[in-house]
């Protein structure tokens, strides 16, 4: 099974770790300044400076955040109206190859009917020659009987 983190995801663990970090750091901290010792308070003096450092590294971090995600909407956005485009473009083509071939489909219905056209009238002369052939075989048959 396959596992995917996203940048998102690695990003809020990444701020609650530095938050549990600070936390933990300025536990000790009052920790230390409760008992007032003087090697504790530089202890806690450089403790403070590192939180602050962590704070600002975490301000730096959120702001980088926000920029990468508004970058990643901005390219989600990209590839949904490409792929829109992309979607108008083949439809576009497979309509206008349709019409081609409906066109080319016409062209054949109407060599075809005027072929229909053709034979019907031929067919309705033989017709005619046959019903006057008949006839004049009747009359010949009937002078000659």
């Amino acid at each position: 099974m396959e596992v995917s983190i996203s940048l998102e995801q690695m990003v809020n663990v990444f701020f609650y770790v530095i938050m549990a970090t600070s936390v933990i750091v300025y536990a000790i901290l009052i920790n230390l300044m409760i008992k007032g010792n003087k090697e504790r308070d530089v202890f806690l003096d450089r403790f403070k400076l590192k939180y602050q450092e962590q704070q600002n590294q975490l301000k730096n971090l959120d702001q980088d955040y926000r920029y990468l995600r508004k970058f990643y909407e901005s390219i989600e956005k990209f590839s949904e109206e490409a792929s829109r485009f992309y979607i108008v473009e083949k439809t576009e083509k497979r309509a206008q190859e349709l019409v081609d071939q409906l066109s080319r489909l016409d062209e054949s219905l109407i060599e075809m009917q005027k072929k229909h056209e053709n034979m019907f009238k031929k067919q309705q002369k033989l017709h005619r020659d046959l019903l006057t052939e008949h006839k004049l075989l009747n009359e010949y048959f009937n002078n000659y009987s």
